[in-house]
């Protein structure tokens, strides 16, 4: 059993507790509700459709350059009166493995009724809540990759389960008659451009997102949607050889800072993007130069890494006789993108004879 308070002021002049009591889902305890042909026609009758549509620009599509991050409004209304399991994701275009664009957030739009003066309307949609509730938070978001990607963290896919959303027809007041805005909700899709071959300047990038209602016949409970970004890479050339290039952090780690020959050292790092990086590598690859004190030894020293691309990573210990030292190329067959955070773990030795 799970017990709630509610309290009526700060003072807690009124209160009341509720005990909710967890069982197992049958048919006798669930809300759940159908929706048929004959149901649909009869809201349609009263214009209340079963709506799954797209907020976008004047010109019908987004706009966006290398590494920019585009809001995808997503407008969806449920069928009057009913109970019903939600579930919405979108699909982004793959090519060779790699995303065009991949998707970084999900969340509740300030904007209800075409109407972006919100002030009179907070909470006017059919989840009866506040904007800025955290939807990653509040339902089940999954940012995940689909067969088609080899890459390391990018995700092609995402996905809102709603759970069970009830459409009442009521505003937060339970008043009606208060226009559409009682049985649907806006919210949008974050996704940002990748540095991709296929991503050209003016190219179009479509992506698909898909509405699910269930249980009902998939001909009503499924609706698809399109938004278009068209790719600006307006770059000078002089830009791209010195802004707009791969800009990467780096966060080297020992475990001590004193050695004694023959000992082993345990060294980590943290790679991934800078925020003002605008290019991707694929493949990368990546030099780590010893000191002329350390050296690699096959029997005794190792490489880790948390590195998921589907081609993996080759290693390559190069020996020099002379100069400052040896090296260590660390090579990602499937690059190094935008929204990867790669560890590498790596052990090398202090020269014996030293």
């Amino acid at each position: 059993e799970i017990q709630l308070e509610f309290a009526l002021s700060e003072d807690a002049d009124y209160t009341k507790t509720v005990t909710l009591t967890v069982a197992d889902k049958t048919e006798e305890n669930s809300l759940e509700s159908s929706y048929t042909y004959n149901e649909l026609k009869l809201d349609a009758s009263v214009h209340r459709r079963l709506r799954f549509g797209i907020l976008v620009p004047p010109e019908g599509y987004h706009t966006a350059d290398v590494r920019e991050s585009v809001d995808l409004y997503l407008n969806m209304s449920l069928p009057y009166d009913k109970t019903l399991p939600v579930k919405v994701w979108c699909e982004a275009p793959t090519i060779d493995g790699r995303a065009l664009v991949h998707f970084t957030s999900v969340q509740f739009s300030e904007v209800y009724n075409n109407n972006w003066d919100v002030e009179d309307q907070l909470g006017l949609n059919v989840r009866g809540g506040h904007y800025s509730n955290d939807m990653t938070r509040m339902y089940d978001v999954d940012f995940y990759q689909s067969e088609n990607l080899t890459t390391h963290m990018q995700a092609d896919r995402v996905s809102v389960d709603f759970g069970y959303i009830t459409t009442a027809e009521y505003d937060p007041s339970w008043g009606q008659n208060i226009g559409d805005g009682r049985e649907s909700m806006i919210f949008y899709v974050r996704a940002e451009l990748s540095d991709h071959p296929a991503t050209k300047d003016l190219e179009r990038i479509k992506i698909d997102c898909y509405k699910q209602i269930s249980p009902s016949p998939q001909k009503i409970g499924l609706r698809k949607v399109t938004h278009e970004i068209m790719v600006s890479r307006f770059a000078s050339e002089e830009e791209r050889r010195t802004s707009f290039r791969s800009i990467l952090d780096f966060n080297l780690a020992l475990e001590k800072d004193q050695f004694i020959p023959g000992e082993i050292v345990n060294v980590s790092a943290i790679i991934k993007h800078n925020n003002e990086s605008k290019a991707e590598g694929h493949p990368a690859i990546l030099r780590i130069i010893l000191q002329k004190y350390l050296i690699y030894d096959d029997n005794q020293n190792s490489i880790s890494s948390n590195y998921t691309g589907g081609s993996g990573l080759e290693y390559t210990f190069t020996s020099t006789q002379k100069g400052t030292g040896a090296y260590f190329d660390i090579k990602f067959l499937d690059g190094i993108l935008f929204p990867d955070s790669i560890s590498i773990n790596l052990s090398l030795t202090i020269d014996p004879k030293l």
